[in-house]
């Protein structure tokens, strides 16, 4: 029979907090449920935690408690989180109504007394509101705690990581994941070289993925490529790599149907190696490692026509080390290209300290230095018209800037080349000046100058006159 039981909370609970309370609703509706004796009902939300057992820890979980009689909310100038004490606490109990047994549908959530819904699934309009999930027991998936009207905070999960994860369990999968990397290699690699290379080399990224797909039939055709042959064969079949090779498929396929483990090995061909294949801005250029009879004589005999086959200007070849050859492909040619001081390194024109001279680009493209550390004289000859007045003038213009280098200008055919550097050399002279001799013995040069002097500094300088020195000189040593 029904009936209800008085709680002793001294004994029961460990700790009382309160964490929400409210009206109660009627079920079904949005009005504040009525006790029989008219007294109003007021849904107050606990966190508990009962007294431990011995040999077991403490539990807490979340109750509900129905509170009757007062008019206004009892627990509204209480702020949550504050412990409370419930008087007179009763739990009400009825026996479980019997019923008839019949199949039960699979897909319609149990609500047989000691079952719970499956997560997700609604329950009745008004059953849930305003009440908080209670913890769920080990081995059960609730829904986490929240307070009333506080939404629960987003966590981004990353769902792709746990489907790879059990993708890859699969030793198939690994193993097809592999394959996949060796073949996307490289495309991918040669992706991001275009991508990292300037717009001047991305012209020449086509030919350079033909000439290299091409390479071992280039080899075949100019000769780099070199068979190997038996002694006995060799006489006879020196120029004749086809018919080896058809001669050595037959001769290994009649070793393994005859188990003749002594067939000669005879035409196999070795191919020069290319790797590392590199964009330039002129072309491309990549390192060959030799063969057997194939070094870098052989391989610069055939430059002209691998030059032809890559439609460039010329192909080049250099030793790099023992066995390792470099070849680059120019499809410009870099001494035909106008090259004027906006194409010179940074920093060539600007204040430095005088320890390289910028020279040029060589037939490569690539920029050249002259070092001075040690050097006592540089002598520039050459033929009229082929760069000395220009190369002279460079050198001027990359010394000027720094007051460690002073200018000392002898014009043997007056021809005018220096005259523009007069105020700034220290001393100058040409054949139409009286004998200098006597007053360049007289004074010596200064080490270095301040800052690069001007004419109102050095005084007048007059054709074949020498320049007063800078009155200001510092020590400089390279």
């Amino acid at each position: 029979m029904p009936g209800t039981l008085t709680i002793d909370t001294g004994a029961t609970f460990q700790a009382v907090l309160l964490m929400a309370s409210g009206p109660k609703l009627k079920f079904g509706s949005t009005e504040q449920d009525i006790s029989a004796r008219g007294e109003r009902k007021w849904d107050v939300q606990a966190a508990v935690t009962y007294h431990a057992e011995p040999g077991m820890k403490a539990i807490s979980e979340v109750i509900a408690v129905t509170v009757t009689g007062p008019g206004t909310d009892p627990c509204a100038s209480i702020p949550a989180g504050t412990s409370i004490v419930f008087d007179r606490l009763r739990v009400g109990f009825s026996v479980p109504e019997a019923r008839e047994k019949r199949p039960r549908d699979p897909w319609r959530p149990s609500l047989i007394s000691g079952r719970r819904r499956a997560p997700g699934s609604p329950g009745p309009p008004g059953e849930d509101r305003g009440r908080i999930t209670p913890p769920a027991r080990p081995g059960r998936c609730r829904p986490p705690l929240a307070w009333p009207g506080i939404p629960l905070p987003e966590v981004p999960v990353p769902f792709l990581v746990l489907p790879a994860a059990l993708w890859l369990a699969d030793p198939w999968h690994d193993a097809l994941v592999v394959v996949l990397v060796l073949v996307a290699a490289r495309p991918a690699t040669d992706l991001i070289r275009f991508a990292a290379a300037d717009s001047a080399a991305r012209r020449h990224y086509l030919g350079m993925v033909r000439a290299r797909h091409r390479w071992h039939w280039l080899c075949r055709c100019t000769g780099p490529a070199q068979p190997e042959l038996a002694a006995r064969n060799r006489p006879d079949a020196e120029s004749r790599a086809l018919a080896l090779v058809l001669l050595s498929t037959v001769s290994r396929l009649l070793a393994i149907v005859l188990g003749i483990e002594a067939a000669e090995r005879v035409g196999r061909i070795h191919y020069p190696r290319a790797k590392r294949w590199r964009l330039t801005g002129y072309g491309w250029q990549c390192v060959v490692k030799t063969a057997p009879r194939t070094g870098r004589k052989e391989v610069d005999k055939q430059a002209a026509h691998i030059a032809d086959y890559w439609r460039s200007v010329r192909v080049g070849v250099t030793q790099a080390a023992p066995g390792r050859l470099i070849v680059r492909a120019l499809r410009e040619d870099p001494l035909a290209v106008p090259f004027g001081p906006e194409e010179c390194p940074p920093g060539t024109f600007e204040p430095h300290i005088p320890d390289v001279l910028y020279v040029g680009r060589d037939d490569f493209g690539t920029d050249r230095y002259l070092p001075l550390h040690g050097l006592t004289g540089v002598c520039v000859s050459g033929l009229p018209g082929y760069g000395k007045t220009s190369l002279i003038s460079s050198w001027l213009c990359q010394l000027t800037t720094t007051p460690a280098a002073q200018f000392a200008l002898l014009d043997g055919k007056d021809g005018g080349d220096q005259e523009p550097w007069h105020d700034r050399a220290w001393r100058h002279a040409g054949t139409s000046s009286p004998t200098p001799s006597t007053s360049w013995k007289t004074s010596t040069p200064p080490c270095a100058a301040a800052s690069a002097p001007s004419p109102a500094s050095t005084g007048s300088a007059t054709h074949g006159m020498p320049a007063a020195p800078p009155t200001t000189s510092r020590s400089w040593s390279p």
